[in-house]
């Protein structure tokens, strides 16, 4: 195997989307709190496609080439009061490709790099089987400062997706966890208290 094949193996990695409620939403939240049926609203259930998206990507979740890693986003629990939704859709995953180079005798490991989305949700777990308030995830892969195409075109191969709905409310820059489920797991969803 040629010195700059890439192989990653980690755990967790996968999809990660954060979006905000509608005011719509939010009533609905309200209305059918602490209740089964709101496990089958489309907020629940397809949260990417009916929540205001703020960040959402797929990707692996570590670096451990050299650690040489350059964060060019950072994601907060927001300041402005609302409601928000994390979809954490993880897994242990595969990741392969190989970095094209002139010459494989010229190839330095230490000239890879990779740009990184840091997400930090402090004391909201978006994720219990990880204990995730915080992950990177991988939005670039580069040599010498350029993007890695091969690595655009690989597929990210999973083992079994376990998917964790978290919506926490942010009033006056205090977060809380209203609504935790995990669908697939069979478990009754979690709930707090709204905090206005």
């Amino acid at each position: 195997m040629a010195d700059n094949y890439v192989s990653l193996c980690n755990e967790p990695a996968g999809e990660l989307f954060f979006g905000k409620l509608t005011d719509a939403q939010v009533e609905q939240l309200k209305n059918m709190h602490g209740t089964e049926e709101f496990n089958d609203t489309d907020i629940v259930n397809y949260p990417t496609d009916y929540a205001k998206c703020l960040e959402h990507i797929t990707a692996m979740t570590s670096w451990d080439y050299n650690g040489n890693t350059n964060v060019i986003q950072k994601v907060n629990i927001p300041e402005e009061d609302g409601f928000y939704v994390v979809a954490a859709f993880f897994s242990k995953y595969d990741f392969e490709f190989e970095i094209p180079v002139d010459d494989e005798d010229d190839f330095d490991e230490d000239d890879v790099s990779a740009d990184v989305i840091s997400f930090d949700f402090k004391n909201i777990c978006i994720e219990d089987n990880y204990s995730v308030t915080k992950i990177d995830m991988i939005k670039n892969y580069k040599y010498k400062d350029e993007d890695i195409e091969a690595a655009d075109d690989a597929e990210m191969m999973d083992n079994g997706i376990d998917k964790q709905i978290t919506i926490f409310q942010v009033h006056n820059k205090v977060a809380q966890i209203i609504f935790k489920y995990r669908p697939y797991d069979g478990d009754e969803a979690e709930w707090g208290e709204f905090l206005n």
